[in-house]
């Protein structure tokens, strides 16, 4: 399926990604009937393509196909997108609009280093194209504390360092992982977290006296540096928890609306840093119109500030508008976006060339990064960060704790503050579930992409394995970046051999990229942050298909994250997510009331005379009894709503209903507040003249709660427990029929004492109310007594139907064998059996085993006695057809009363 999405790269203005849905597998209304695996996005571009070549699905895989997330996500299960910032350096490559070679791996000749320097050198520069803007993010660009910010090289480090340990665990035969394709990098996703962090601690060591207000305490950069590698170790274990428990679907248990608001608010936030970085000085709050004023109005000691900002904020202007000018004439370029930030460093510079300028003089304006050289004497005091007389650019710092141990410290956590990474914690726990987003929908993706098998558990592992590295090392979470491996695999690069080439060209920059650092340009890595943040920005808040109170929940998530940060974001997001869940699925699933009727057509399993039935009947019979269904949990949210509708139910009957059964089968829970509320209902109800009120527990052992409500119920006379419905309908029939006449409760089973013959004849009258005692007489004859021991097997399931049994005395289990507690007794004074034996074909099977509970006594008609009454006596015959006619009528109507159990009818 074609879709119109976009990305960094293509004519497009905003980011849209993609899940996929198993075609094969789609249920009704182009449904899905399970939880799909995703696939790769495109952009517009591609997916357009009239010439696009079909997809060939991965041996083993099911067929996906490509719809965008966020229009079509009401099809399929909500995922994050695969990476948030950086699936924008690839979608150029899909193999119907690459300009490098794409080559089927089995297909592909012999690598040699020649055909293997390209994707070395593309996968490298992603690495440092991307390490610069977000390197600078990962702390604040300026502090009310007496702390200035570590100059960008500290955050460049740390990136790379994070990409390197990820490429040698992911990219190599060491983690486990089932791709030599995978390109390492430090889950870029996580910034706004560590920005918090860094900042979060800085606050909390200075509120705790950590410092003077003139000096920076020496704790505050080894307790980030801590407080990160916790973050990283936390991150690892979890993934070595989805990965041995089979948890790699986590992520479809996120609303999408909320995915929405957590990427708009990344974006607001990649925005934010991007003026920041861009501008050097100061810090932009969105918390109060004065701090706003404040950051755009002011001017700096060079009184360039403004200048800093408005050059890549135009920079970022004009990119959208080449790119918005191109979709309206057709035409795809989707290299644009990332030649346009390459040429942002070249173009900068032959821009001083031609007015000779110097760059010492730019510089010192603040158009270039900081000096990062570790002498803290020649430079302003916003470039330096002392770390405990540590030079924070220096190689060692990016290794503390392992600098403190080669130098021989006694406690090499000394300079860590534990009170403030312990107020940390909820912001490392949000970078944590943030974390897992991602690569359970990278890893299906990879696969489909390079058409390769995958085992997601092993995936999970080795990043399990990469960030238990990553930690030790005190760095940051990394992850496979599923855009830089795309774009590494379709430009040709693939093996261990290259794999290591990248790691050693990114560890020459990490080790001496610092003077390409301070060369490049700050409106370089400003316009990068402030496109792709506006892009994630409107990809969140544009969505549709979502109902107002989604979209409001989408807002304040927003709103949540930009004002009191990430963590703040990610609970209103719960919080909303579950307001949103009570709202729209209440009126149609938390009803606690699934129905209510009279039980005019309802009717016991109990075998009613005709005399008792006409009583039932009448008007002022079953009609007067109100059956009420409940359903879900009742609960303090819901009793209201419950009571309430109870009391009007009987006042639309106001003096008629005098018999209320509540059927609670459905039930799942009760608490507290509904148990009690129950039993104030009982004694409200007593006040409205009802007789009786019925509670049907559904279950053997009572209500689904903790309060003893079964022994509550009992202590008021008003009120009976009874476990099922049929058991509370016989009961009240029991009450209307004896109010008529008490004689008739026991004549229809004929429970009296005298001679057998005399009971069967009155009960053949009763079940065939039509036929005369001669008749009668005349049928009893083709008849045999059979006396049954307790524990005798009259018939088993499956056996032959030859005969019918009229009980005369004692009890039988009829139940289902296959089926555990499938059970219906027959009692005396009931026929069984009839069905199979009217029937007349011999191959009739029972369909339940019938045996005897005590010792009985029945009456048994043969298929040939049967066969020679039909024959002989056809007139007295038909009303054994009236007898199973009249069985099965009543069969069906007291099981047409059962909304949940089912019990097996005797044949």
């Amino acid at each position: 399926m074609a879709s119109e999405t976009s990305s960094l790269l293509s004519p497009s203005t905003t980011i849209s990604f993609q899940t996929s849905i198993p075609t094969s597998s789609s249920g009704p209304n182009g449904s899905p009937s399970r939880l799909p695996g995703p696939s790769s996005y495109v952009s517009s571009s591609q997916t357009t393509s009239q010439n696009r070549a079909p997809t060939t699905p991965i041996r083993g895989t099911p067929n996906y196909s490509a719809v965008p997330l966020y229009r079509q996500l009401s099809k399929a299960p909500n995922q994050l997108p695969h990476d948030l910032f950086n699936d924008n350096f690839s979608s150029f490559l899909d193999d119907s609009s690459s300009i490098l070679p794409s080559v089927e791996p089995k297909s592909r000749p012999a690598r040699t280093l020649l055909n293997q320097i390209p994707p070395i050198l593309l996968a490298t520069l992603l690495n440092l194209m991307l390490s610069v803007p977000f390197g600078s993010a990962f702390f604040p660009m300026s502090s009310p504390t007496a702390c200035p910010p570590p100059p960008p090289l500290i955050g460049v480090r740390l990136f790379l360092l994070s990409t390197i340990l990820g490429q040698t665990i992911l990219g190599t035969n060491i983690g486990g992982s089932g791709f030599d394709e995978s390109q390492g990098m430090m889950m870029v996703e996580n910034t706004p977290f560590m920005h918090s962090i860094a900042q979060s601690v800085t606050e909390a060591i200075i509120a705790n006296g950590g410092g003077s207000t003139e000096e920076c305490p020496d704790e505050v950069f080894p307790t980030i540096l801590v407080a990160f590698s916790l973050t990283t170790l936390i991150t690892s274990l979890s993934f070595f928890l989805l990965g041995h428990f089979n948890l790699g679907n986590i992520v479809y248990f996120f609303p999408k609306h909320v995915l929405c608001g957590c990427i708009s608010g990344i974006g607001v936030f990649v925005v934010t840093t991007g003026l920041e970085v861009s501008k050097g000085i100061g810090k932009l709050e969105w918390t109060s119109l004065e701090s706003i004023e404040e950051f755009f109005g002011s001017q700096g000691e060079n009184g360039t500030g403004i200048y800093l900002f408005l050059l890549p904020c135009t920079l970022v202007f004009l990119l959208r508008l080449i790119i918005r000018l191109l979709k309206k004439l057709d035409r795809s370029f989707p290299l644009l976006p990332p030649l346009f930030f390459l040429s942002i460093t070249p173009c900068f510079y032959i821009f001083l060339w031609l007015f000779n300028i110097k760059v010492s003089r730019v510089k010192q304006l603040g158009f270039l990064f900081p000096p990062t050289d570790g002498d803290t004497t020649t430079q302003d005091t916003s470039s330096t960060f002392e770390d405990g007389g540590v030079d924070p650019s220096s190689f060692a710092a990016i290794f503390f704790p392992s600098y403190s141990f080669a130098q021989n410290l006694s406690d090499p956590f000394a300079l860590v503050s534990w009170s403030a990474i312990a107020k940390t914690l909820p912001v490392q726990l949000g970078c944590v579930v943030f974390s897992l987003m991602h690569v359970p929908i990278n890893i299906p993706s990879m696969s489909m992409s390079v058409n390769k098998d995958c085992d997601m558990n092993s995936e999970m592992i080795a990043h399990g394995r990469s960030n238990l590295l990553s930690a030790l090392f005190a760095q940051l979470p990394n992850y496979m970046c599923y855009s830089n491996s795309v774009a590494y695999a379709k430009s040709g690069g693939r093996g261990q051999p290259s794999s290591l080439a990248v790691i050693t060209l990114t560890t020459l920059l990490f080790l001496k990229g610092s003077s390409l650092v301070e060369s490049i340009p700050r409106a370089m890595a400003g316009t990068l942050l402030i496109h792709v943040g506006l892009d994630l920005f409107f990809e969140g808040i544009s969505a549709h298909g979502f109902s107002a109170l989604e979209i409001g929940s989408i807002w304040a998530i927003v709103v949540s994250m930009t004002l009191f940060g990430m963590t703040a974001g990610l609970a209103a997001g719960m919080v909303l997510a579950a307001i949103t869940f009570v709202v729209d699925a209440g009126p149609a699933h938390l009803s606690p009331i699934r129905g209510h009727m009279p039980a005019t057509t309802l009717r016991s399993s109990k075998w009613r005379s005709v005399e008792a039935r006409d009583i039932l009947n009448k008007s002022d019979g079953l009609r007067r009894i109100v059956c009420v269904q409940l359903q879900g949990h009742l609960y303090f949210a819901n009793l209201t709503q419950f009571t309430d509708a109870v009391k009007e139910i009987i006042e639309e009957r106001k003096g008629f209903t005098r018999f209320l059964v509540l059927d609670f089968t459905l039930v799942i829970g009760i608490d507290s507040s509904a148990a009690f509320s129950l039993l104030k209902l009982v004694d409200t109800m007593a006040k409205r003249n009802l007789l009786k009120i019925a509670f049907v527990t559904g279950k053997a052992d009572g209500f689904p709660c903790t309060v003893n409500l079964s022994e509550q119920l009992r202590s008021r006379s008003i009120a009976v427990t009874v476990k099922d419905l049929d058991k509370a309908l016989e009961l009240l029939e029991d009450m209307i029929v004896s109010a008529v006449n008490p004689n008739l409760i026991n004549e229809s089973f004929f429970r009296v004492a005298g001679e057998e013959t005399e009971f069967l004849h009155a009960m053949m009258l009763a079940h065939c109310p039509t036929a005369d005692k001669s008749t009668v007489k005349t049928l009893l004859t083709y008849f045999k007594r059979v006396g049954l021991k307790k524990g005798e097997v009259v018939w088993k399931q499956g056996g032959k139907a030859d005969r019918l049994c009229a009980i005369v005395r004692g009890q039988l289990l009829s139940y289902l064998e296959e089926e555990a507690g499938t059970t219906e007794r027959v009692v005396a004074g009931d026929v069984v059996g009839e069905l199979g034996l009217i029937m007349g074909h011999e191959g009739e099977r029972r369909l339940t085993t019938l045996v005897a509970e005590v010792d009985c006594v029945v009456y048994e008609l043969t298929s040939e006695a049967f066969a020679t009454l039909k024959a002989k006596k056809p007139a007295v015959a038909i009303y054994l057809f009236q007898l199973c006619v009249r069985y099965m009528s009543h069969r069906l109507q007291h099981v047409s009363n059962r909304f949940v159990e089912t019990k097996c009818i005797p044949i």
